[in-house]
């Protein structure tokens, strides 16, 4: 693989769709991934292994056009982590203050909540991190539906675990 990222853009091709409205998709030998927005499909292939892939390229749009709305997009996103982050910040650094003094819980119960709090704010804060480096990067180098991907069986495990055994 020559390390350029495949998210941007795809011409026709057999792509398949994955968790979380992406494809993933082949460029010039690449392997990347494209919000589902940008993909029309044109036929769906069964591959015998349960398996659907699909005939579709990415939508028509000047480079510059999409390339900007990419960049904005990526923005939103970066945006959007940043302020979850901080509301997550506020959680731990304020709420949680006041949960353990106010003794409506049991000390185990506000122990836990707390726990999951502060690892919820280290994986945001990783999250958040990663982002920003791949947003600083040229836009057809960014990884930032890798960046998702890598994070999200993490997220989905620690959410999964806290409203298992939520007090």
């Amino acid at each position: 693989s020559s390390g350029i990222n495949a998210e941007w853009p795809l011409r026709p091709g057999v792509i398949q769709m994955v968790d979380g409205g992406w494809w993933e998709g082949e460029l010039d030998g690449d392997t990347g991934w494209v919000p589902s927005n940008f993909v029309k499909e044109f036929g769906v292939l069964d591959t015998g292994h349960g398996t659907k892939r699909v005939s579709a390229m990415a939508l028509d749009a000047s480079p510059t056009e999409s390339n900007e709305y990419y960049t904005t997009v990526v923005t939103d996103i970066v945006q959007s982590e940043r302020e979850y982050l901080g509301d997550i910040k506020y959680l731990t650094d304020t709420l949680l203050v006041s949960l353990r003094r106010s003794k409506k819980l049991t000390p185990r119960d506000v122990e836990m909540v707390c726990r999951f709090a502060n690892e919820l704010k280290m994986l945001h804060t990783q999250l958040l991190q990663s982002l920003t480096t791949q947003q600083s990067k040229p836009v057809l180098h960014q990884q930032i539906g890798g960046t998702f991907l890598q994070y999200g069986q993490r997220i989905k495990e620690l959410y999964g675990n806290f409203c298992s055994n939520h007090p």
